[in-house]
């Protein structure tokens, strides 16, 4: 058993290393002192913490960091870690992923050999709470008053996502489609 939990580990360390966590947290203003909660721990806690449980929420978060790192949190140590910095750290480490992680192991063979990697852009229209009506505005559907668009470019080879975009449901697809030279280069060989 603990070299399984070595090797998820180790699987885990390979995606985030502690040193990037912590160079990312303070970068983006998360980690300004260190005390009791280590941003590691924290960090590891509400990626893997989110979807456990019946019940997904924050007290739920706390009890699991405090059962993981045998540290004691006044409720609102923990709570007010939920800061505008943090969404920066998270959204960093998206993209950090995205960027970084997807990279493709495999070659493409045949008549796409000179190319590194095939791409697959979507675009999603997602339903969202009528309140936010005035952030995402609805443009075709009369029946709801909000919604978004959710464009995501994944790697074949990768099997994971290059580029993850939020836009209203206005925003074109083909604009969010982000090309550089060598991407450019390989749109126009396929066509």
């Amino acid at each position: 058993m603990a070299t399984r939990c070595n090797f998820i580990k180790d699987a885990f360390d390979s995606c985030f290393s502690r040193k990037w966590i912590v160079k990312t947290a303070e970068s983006v203003g998360l980690l300004q002192r260190k005390r009791k909660v280590d941003v590691v721990a924290f960090f590891w806690t509400i990626v893997l913490g989110f979807g456990t449980g019946v019940h997904r929420t924050i007290a739920e978060m706390r009890r699991l960091f405090e059962s993981n790192t045998g540290v004691k949190l006044v409720v609102s140590s923990f709570y007010d870690r939920f800061t505008p910095q943090l969404c920066r750290f998270l959204k960093e480490a998206v993209a950090y992923a995205c960027e970084h992680l997807s990279e493709p192991v495999e070659k493409l063979k045949g008549k796409l050999e000179g190319f590194r990697d095939l791409v697959i852009a979507d675009s999603t229209v997602l339903r969202l709470h009528d309140m936010l009506g005035n952030v995402y505005k609805a443009r075709r559907n009369r029946h709801y008053d909000s919604t978004m668009k959710v464009h995501v470019v994944s790697s074949v080879l990768g099997k994971s996502p290059k580029s993850i975009r939020i836009t209203s449901e206005r925003a074109s697809d083909v604009k969010q489609l982000k090309t550089g030279a060598c991407q450019a280069l390989a749109l126009i060989r396929i066509a």
